[in-house]
This record gives C-alpha cells, structure tokens and sequence, in this order.
C-alpha cells in the first residue's frame, strides 16, 4: 500500500486522537447532532474552496463518514478510521488538500464541544437496587 501524504496539521491530529486519553462528547452522539456540530464550517470550507456543484454532495458524505469514525470510535481505532476514510476518499479523486482541511475543521469543533467525562468505577457491592424499585409480575402462561 502507498503511503498516504498527509499534512503536518493532520499528522498532528492524529498523533493527538492516538495518544490523548480522553474521549470527546460527540463519541455516542446521534448523526444528526454530529452534522449540525460541523455543518457551517463544512459549508464554509468547500464554498472557498471552489469546489463545482456536483462534487458538493461527495464531500459532504466525505464528512459524514469521518463524523460517524468520530462518534463510533477512540484512540488508536480512531486514528486508523481517519486514515482509512482520507485514503479511500483521495483514491476517489477529491483533493487531499480540502479533505485534510475538513478533517481539521471537524475536528477542532468537536475539541470545542468538549470532552466525556472518565468513567466512574462502579461500586464494590455490585448492583444495588433502589428502595422504591419494583419487579414486574411474572407471568404464569
């Protein structure tokens, strides 16, 4: 396999998405809470960026796929996630350039929406119910 030009910004992102241990709040999030996270700077981008009517609606998907990496994995996973959608996409034959910039701006608004917080460890006791919990009746049929 070729190796895969990328940008300093973008190697920087992923030596940070491999190494920093906290996950970021869009990880578990919804499509749709993604996309309006991302939407105005996607828009943005690609309008400056010149980019003909009938391949607006390929980087979009483009971000689509990268958003869905961000919000099913972390770490390491993650990182190799990004590389595979840059790659697949540059084979595609969009422009490296404008998907490493989109990766960044994706990025950064997720960094700004902040990140989870660590998990708690659970109890020692294990599960404990609640003084007002309530089983169901067991049906007898």
């Amino acid at each position: 396999m070729r190796p895969l030009p990328l940008s300093a910004e973008t190697q920087a992102i992923l030596t940070r998405v491999r190494t920093y241990g906290w996950t970021l709040l869009v990880f578990g999030m919804s499509p749709g809470e993604a996309w309006r996270l991302v939407k105005a700077r996607v828009e943005r981008r690609v309008q400056d960026a010149g980019v003909a009517v009938l391949y607006v609606n390929v980087y979009r998907r483009y971000v689509h796929e990268l958003a869905k990496a961000f919000r099913t994995e972390t770490g390491g996973p993650l990182a190799r996630a990004i590389e595979l959608v840059i790659r697949k996409w540059i084979n595609l034959g969009l422009e490296s350039e404008l998907l490493q910039g989109l990766l960044s701006d994706c990025f950064l608004r997720f960094e700004q929406n902040g990140y989870a917080k660590p998990a708690a460890t659970p109890p020692a006791g294990g599960k404990k119910r609640g003084p007002k919990a309530r089983r169901l009746p067991h049906r007898s049929y």
